[in-house]
């Protein structure tokens, strides 16, 4: 992961990296939240104040095996509503975990820890984007249902996500291999 130092403020140009934050980390999906970035490889790593690194850094945080994330693909993170949404991916023979996990209180994350609620649907085939409304209320793209002939999608829709998530509705979307929606609250 490279930084430049603030790129709004250049003229027009080439400009290569001012630093180097992490040379061991290779980030799928990249966050800012609270001042923290949160990044996914095959965990995910948090650097607690940004704002105060100004060269390489090992990650302040890293949640892996222990806090419900296999070594694996992380196709999607995302921190909203101080919640870390971490989507998991583990495609094999032996070993089909898809799932989104929730973590509250995303800025207080200290090391590994239990996830506060799993979503598993046994019809989830590819979880991707999510997203938390107001009221709690989980959206999840999950980009190769079951519902549809294979490489379509649908969004898994559950209410009290962060209490006792319940399935309120599957939407098919009709469309090849989706990876973005909108939610207007």
């Amino acid at each position: 992961m490279v930084a430049w130092n603030d790129p709004a403020a250049r003229s027009a140009g080439e400009y290569k990296p001012d630093w180097t934050l992490d040379k061991g980390t290779a980030a799928w999906w990249m966050q800012v939240a609270g001042g923290r970035l949160y990044a996914t490889q095959s965990a995910v790593a948090i650097w607690k104040d940004l704002t105060n690194i100004h060269g390489s850094a090992t990650p302040d945080v890293t949640l892996g095996e222990s806090s419900g994330i296999p070594d694996s693909y992380i196709p999607y993170m995302t921190v909203m509503r101080n919640v870390l949404l971490v989507s998991v991916n583990k495609p094999g023979s032996l070993s089909n975990i898809r799932k989104v996990n929730l973590y509250r209180d995303a800025a207080s994350l200290g090391g590994d820890r239990a996830p506060d609620q799993v979503l598993i649907d046994v019809d989830m085939r590819g979880p991707q984007k999510t997203y938390l409304d107001a009221a709690g209320t989980l959206y999840v793209l999950d980009g190769d249902s079951q519902w549809m002939s294979k490489g379509q999608g649908c969004i898994y829709i559950y209410d009290h996500a962060l209490d006792a998530p319940v399935l309120r509705a599957r939407i098919t979307t009709g469309l090849s291999w989706p990876r973005d929606f909108v939610v207007v609250e």
